[in-house]
């Protein structure tokens, strides 16, 4: 996880997320919500984007949402002990 230093909020929040101490997340104007064992994203408007049964699946969903100059956002959400080659999408 690129940018993220030990005492940031940015690493506190990825590390509520992906042990599941955190029940949502906001990333830019985009919130993932713990819904039992499923994941929801919603926009800014609060609408319904899509429901994932994988947390990774849902940060996915968002990163692909943001402008490209937000996407570090999302990819600083995902767990510092994957490998690069695991984050890269097939």
């Amino acid at each position: 996880m690129t940018g993220c230093q030990e005492d940031s909020a940015v690493t506190t929040l990825c590390t509520a997320i992906w042990t599941g101490a955190a029940c949502t997340v906001q990333i830019g104007d985009f919130r993932i919500i713990r819904r039992g064992r499923f994941w929801v994203v919603k926009d800014p408007a609060g609408s319904l984007v899509c429901v994932a049964v994988y947390k990774k699946g849902a940060l996915e969903v968002v990163r692909r949402l943001l402008p490209p100059e937000k996407r570090h956002l999302a990819d600083e959400m995902r767990p510092k002990h994957l490998p690069a080659s695991a984050r890269l999408s097939r």
